[in-house]
């Protein structure tokens, strides 16, 4: 199992699946407030929600673009195989 924690700050995958395009994780939010999951072609977006992940819920969401970010303050966790 593979994790990585997602903020507000862009921030490029990793390129290792599943941390790539068109591979699906789990998205877990532990904190008290949904999140946006966003992506984008680069550092600088342009920005696409791709899962809105409710408080204390997981999510399953495909990757499809090379960046990912929260659209703001808060953290998520990715897991995946």
């Amino acid at each position: 199992m593979r994790s990585l924690v997602v903020t507000n700050t862009p921030q490029a995958l990793p390129r290792v699946a599943p941390f790539m395009p068109n591979y699906t994780v789990v998205a877990v939010n532990a904190t008290s407030t949904s999140e946006n999951l966003q992506s984008g072609d680069s550092a600088t977006g342009p920005w696409t929600t791709i899962a809105t992940v409710e408080a204390g819920q997981a999510a399953e969401v495909t990757l499809d673009k090379p960046f990912v970010r929260l659209d703001s303050a808060g953290s998520l966790i990715l897991l995946g195989n």
